[in-house]
């Protein structure tokens, strides 16, 4: 009833007779699906495809598999939308799509699922079901799409209730970026008062418009932005390094009741005209009564954070504090200086960031530095003087420094 082949060491392109493989690479054949209703061997059991290389995206004749009970296509590099198919596998029970990166949206479709949904660490956005297994938050794991909403309460997701707009301001003369909330969303209202304030029943915040994006279109170029030119010198990244500090003393230490902001991360730093940091997305942020009290929740986004950023307290039921904050501050700094993301897959198990930098220091911080820093100070220096081991020979500092 099984067909089987995980944990081998087979390789090349996958056979269309075939459905089960172990680093077979590619795309996969969508005929494959034409006539697997009928075999024997996918009446009952599984579909295993999991830790190959499997690339491109999912077939739509995915929802020939009627029959089958699971699918694990988890930890390969597909992409594209999920089918919407796939809700037709009317036997399907388990679903399994993690660590690949599908985007789109969930198709609503898969509300048939009966046991379990995985979709963590994938590039997924907008509203999540609430039908069908999409009701149990513990038959679902959603984490690492930091683009979706909606959802059940327990799963605290943002609610889907915020529009932006670019427009001009005519008594200024000048961009600004319209931050529009749809009172008509469930849990928008209380969303809003959490982040900004109670007012009437149009809501809306003016922002200064930044041209420049956020800090994550900065340090990772190569798939947020088109202009492969743009680049933060050691300088640059030390000064925004400055900026989010001095925010962040503000919120602590300046404000009447000091201010937790919960996911502090590279997309939420936005840039302006003058490469000046300004700390933005407050949906989280929370007030303390005072440092080290325990903190009052009365929102109905729940404390969630970005994975690798927050603190792993923090999804262990952890009250929030200043202390966290200041965590999430350190793996920003560590990923403005290394260019590596906390989530990246060379960090499993107990190998992380921080780990990763901590190695490193004092003999080795070359070795880990934003290849992109070194290429712009080098610049600075005359091509005809002596290089040693790619680096300039009075990048030698102390072991100190």
């Amino acid at each position: 009833r099984y067909f089987n082949l995980e944990d081998n060491n087979f390789f090349g392109k996958i056979p269309q007779e075939f459905a089960t493989m172990n680093r077979f690479d590619g795309s996969l054949p969508a005929n494959m699906f034409n006539n697997l209703p009928n075999l024997q061997v996918f009446s009952v059991g599984g579909l295993y495809l999991s830790q190959n290389l499997l690339s491109g995206s999912l077939p739509d004749k995915f929802g020939h598999l009627q029959n089958i009970v699971g699918i694990d296509v988890s930890n390969n590099c597909l992409s594209g939308e999920i089918p919407r198919t796939v809700g037709k596998c009317i036997s399907l029970e388990y679903l399994l799509l993690n660590g690949n990166a599908f985007n789109g949206s969930i198709p609503s479709s898969l509300e048939s699922l009966k046991e379990y949904f995985n979709v963590s660490f994938n590039m997924l956005e907008g509203e999540v079901p609430i039908e069908g297994v999409f009701k149990n938050a513990s038959a679902l794991s959603m984490i690492g799409n930091n683009k979706l909403c909606g959802g059940i309460l327990e799963l605290h997701l943002p609610p889907c209730s915020i529009e932006v707009y670019k427009g001009t301001l005519e008594s200024i003369g000048g961009v600004v970026a319209i931050k529009v909330l749809n009172l008509e969303k469930k849990g928008a209202h209380k969303s809003f008062i959490a982040e900004y304030y109670n007012g009437n029943e149009f809501k809306a915040l003016v922002f200064e418009y930044m041209r420049n994006g956020n800090l994550e279109s900065w340090l990772h170029p190569a798939t947020e932005i088109t202009d492969q030119s743009k680049s933060l010198n050691l300088e640059q990244r030390l000064n925004i390094i400055t900026d989010v500090a001095s925010a962040f003393h503000y919120l602590h230490y300046e404000c009447e009741q000091p201010v937790i902001h919960c996911d502090l991360k590279p997309a939420n730093v936005l840039i302006n005209d003058f490469l000046v940091a300004q700390v933005s997305d407050f949906g989280l942020a929370r007030l303390l009564s005072s440092v080290g009290v325990s903190l009052m929740q009365n929102s109905t986004t729940g404390i969630k954070g970005t994975v690798g950023y927050a603190p792993l307290e923090y999804g262990m039921g952890s009250e929030v504090s200043i202390e966290g904050n200041m965590y999430s501050f350190g793996i920003l700094v560590l990923e403005m200086l290394t260019g590596k993301r906390p989530t990246d897959e060379m960090f499993k198990d107990d190998h992380n960031l921080h780990n990763y930098v901590k190695l490193s220091i004092p003999d080795h911080l070359f070795q880990i530095v934003d290849r992109s820093i070194l290429a712009i100070e080098l610049e600075d220096y005359n091509t005809d003087n002596e290089i040693v081991g790619g680096i300039h020979p009075n990048w030698n500092y102390q072991k100190k420094e």
